[in-house]
């Protein structure tokens, strides 16, 4: 099967296409400094659903399911975290062993 123009025939052309490769790609900027190498278990779970009605605060059928939506929100904050210090500390690894710049 022919290959694809551009594409090396040998061990040594590979080297040099995957060198180009690498130094055409373009650096990872990484402005949050936090990381970490432990991925939590999610915190955020289901908010419990109820009509709403207007004669309560902003319109929720109770102030629990209120507070509970807010502590949900508060919670997919902490696994949005979690995620961004878990990839932080994949894009240092990988920078490290020269996978990525």
């Amino acid at each position: 099967m022919p290959r694809e123009p551009g594409i090396p025939n040998s061990p040594l052309g590979w080297v040099r296409y995957m060198h180009q490769y690498f130094q055409d790609m373009t650096p990872y900027v990484q402005t949050y400094a936090t990381a970490d190498k432990t991925h939590a278990t999610r915190v955020a779970s289901a908010v419990v659903t109820s009509p709403a009605v207007t004669s309560t605060p902003a319109g929720w059928a109770s102030l629990s399911q209120a507070d509970s939506i807010i502590t949900q929100l508060n919670n997919v904050r902490t696994d949005a975290l979690d995620t961004a210090q878990t990839l932080n500390s994949l894009i240092d690894d990988l920078q490290l062993m020269g996978l990525v710049r």
